[in-house]
């Protein structure tokens, strides 16, 4: 079979998130690479009773450190082979119905590079334990994707746009990507940071708005858990602008990122500083139609859910999001 999608997943120990990606997430349209830097075995015995076509486990050294994490994302998406290409975690779920909405869209408008869509969080809602595959969860919408403006503009006028506050900030980490841009991108990141995981994702949102036609589709491809208690973030002993206050590494990955992008669209070191300051003080993208708010914040209140009602929720999302988007 052709696969027009592969699926990159990194893996860091948390197996158990593992299991749940493979039993709820697999769909035979597409290819799925995961990339293990896992501490422990636990993920490398799982794939031992896999067999699946789509399915290619790569064992990497430990990412011990985020330049680790780095070369193990660039080395894999060296090695992809489809057209197109996007990253998720272990503990996201991919909306099928969505996904093959932006497969079908850059089929079928080569000119554009990315495609995302709507954005679903999803909190746990009681205390974390290793058998929570019954526990309950809740949506948190996302309010913030408004791109059209970005597609008018490229360089540094997308990129003050995205960094100074003067546009709501759509976060396209999670987004279909054609397999260049995606491996331009990735490796553009690889070369410039090397301790901040905060400053991968940035540099990504950055690269991603300055160099891609990008195409927001009015559907939801997948759902982010936010609140769970070992990820690279929660790793963090201190938020983001208190790591750039006192965080020697944080700064030097700053530095980086200033240079980065003061090379890439030549630009002097101290607009970019100045930009990323005003970086900070954006502002939240704001629904003023107050019956679409109205109707999000029942179906909300209505969409607590377990992953054995999951295709229950994503039938109620796919429909909010065709109705009112």
């Amino acid at each position: 079979m052709i696969y027009k999608l592969t699926i990159i997943i990194p893996l860091r120990d948390r197996a158990y998130f593992t299991k749940i990606f493979l039993e709820k997430n697999i769909f035979s349209d597409f290819y799925y690479v995961f990339c293990d830097g896992s501490k422990h075995n636990d993920n490398y015995k799982i794939f031992q009773n896999i067999n699946n076509k789509n399915i290619k486990y790569i064992k990497y050294d430990e990412d011990t450190e985020v330049s680790k994490y780095l070369s193990k994302m660039n080395d894999t998406a060296s090695k992809v082979s489809t057209k197109m290409v996007m990253t998720v975690d272990n503990d996201d779920i991919l909306n099928y119905d969505g996904i093959i909405k932006k497969i079908n869209f850059l089929e079928n408008n080569k000119e554009f590079d990315c495609v995302s869509g709507y954005t679903f969080k999803y909190l746990q809602k009681i205390n974390f334990s290793n058998s929570f595959i019954n526990d309950k969860y809740k949506l948190q919408p996302e309010f913030n994707i408004d791109i059209k403006n970005y597609n008018k503009y490229k360089g540094e006028n997308a990129l003050k746009m995205y960094l100074d506050g003067s546009n709501n900030h759509p976060y396209l980490f999670y987004s279909i990507y054609t397999h260049q841009s995606f491996k331009k991108i990735w490796e553009i990141t690889y070369k410039t940071i090397k301790y901040d995981m905060a400053f991968v994702e940035l540099l990504n949102n950055c690269l991603t708005i300055c160099y891609c036609n990008i195409k927001i589709i009015n559907s939801n491809h997948y759902l982010r858990l936010i609140n769970t208690f070992e990820n690279n973030s929660s790793s963090y002993n201190s938020s983001f602008k208190e790591r750039l206050i006192d965080n020697k590494k944080t700064n030097i990955d700053l530095q980086s990122f200033i240079n980065r992008l003061s090379n890439e669209f030549n630009l002097s070191n101290s607009k970019i500083e100045n930009y990323f300051k005003k970086y900070f003080y954006r502002s939240k993208f704001q629904l003023k139609n107050s019956f679409k708010i109205l109707f999000l914040r029942l179906i909300i209140v209505l969409l607590n859910f377990n992953f054995q009602s999951l295709n229950r929720t994503k039938k109620i999302i796919n429909m909010y999001c065709k109705i009112f988007l």
